[in-house]
């Protein structure tokens, strides 16, 4: 797939589809400044089930699959974010 438009922010790059979703853990990264934790994204992923329509999952050559979600989604999302910020900030421990 071919992505529609990419949005560098800083030094990350936030893709969306040609349709106008964006692929989440992009605009996690983005708006966090990190990768995202197994914590969030197990949370995250309950809170998506929940929104048929508003994200789905595409196999990318080259980049396995990738959520992308719509405007309505992200922004439950992100108030999702807002309610959770020990997961957001949480530090991964040093191997």
């Amino acid at each position: 797939m071919n992505f529609g438009f990419k949005l560098k922010l800083d030094e990350d790059v936030v893709r969306f589809s040609p349709d106008g979703k964006v692929v989440l853990l992009d605009a996690i990264k983005a708006l966090t400044g990190r990768e995202p934790s197994e914590d969030l994204l197990a949370g995250m992923k309950t809170k998506l089930s929940g929104m048929a329509g508003r994200c789905e999952e595409r196999d990318i050559p080259g980049e396995g699959s990738l959520t992308l979600i719509c405007s309505e989604g992200w922004l439950r999302i992100c108030d999702w974010l807002i309610q959770h910020p020990c997961s957001v900030h949480e530090e991964k421990p040093e191997e």
